[in-house]
């Protein structure tokens, strides 16, 4: 059976909230469904990045499935 490979791209954005809070929005829990799957990290290279408004954070996720 060939080996399968997938490319993820995690994030994490965070903003202040309306009362002072930081709120955050993930896709993590994706990551983790597909990790139990029985999908394996390959390598994760860091893609961070600041956008106008708020700060999100990216990292290029390579999965391999056999």
């Amino acid at each position: 059976m060939a080996a399968k490979q997938k490319a993820f791209i995690l994030y994490m954005t965070t903003w202040g909230g309306d009362k002072g809070e930081v709120e955050r929005e993930t896709n993590l829990d994706k990551l983790n469904g597909l990790l139990s799957e029985g999908w394996r990290v390959s390598s994760a290279t860091p893609m961070s990045g600041h956008g106008e408004d708020d700060d999100e954070t990216r990292c290029l996720v390579v999965l391999d499935k056999s």
